[in-house]
């Protein structure tokens, strides 16, 4: 599946299923599952797993654009609730981490090391 780079539009990975009725109001991961649901995609398949990494992917993009690595990592640090100083990316970067640690937060590994701040938020699993 090729992947466009277009992120303009936060609907552009549903832009692919019309009859889908996107809700942007709604969380992403909620819309997804919707979506997985009405195309009969099974949890942990490959074609779930894939969809839902290309979803979550857009919506990456679509919030954080092509900001400096410190504005990006303040704006998560923002979304999620995180208060404090947050002023280099390495007081943003401990905050994150403990996030991610106590939250339980996980995204795709492989996707996540090819973009400098998603590297941060992803935690491995063993």
């Amino acid at each position: 599946m090729r992947v466009s780079t277009d992120y303009a539009s936060r609907n552009v990975f549903f832009d692919k299923y019309p009859e889908f009725n996107y809700n942007p109001n709604t969380p992403i991961t909620n819309e997804f599952a919707r979506l997985a649901e009405t195309r009969k995609w099974r949890l942990g398949t490959r074609v779930y797993r894939e969809n839902q990494r290309l979803c979550i992917l857009y919506e990456y993009k679509f919030l954080f654009g092509d900001r400096t690595e410190l504005e990006t990592l303040q704006v998560v640090c923002e979304k999620i609730g995180l208060a404090g100083d947050l002023s280099s990316i390495t007081k943003c970067k401990m905050a994150l981490a403990v996030y991610t640690l106590v939250a339980d937060k996980v995204f795709p590994r492989g996707q996540a090391e090819r973009d400098v701040v998603l590297r941060i938020l992803v935690k491995r699993l063993n």
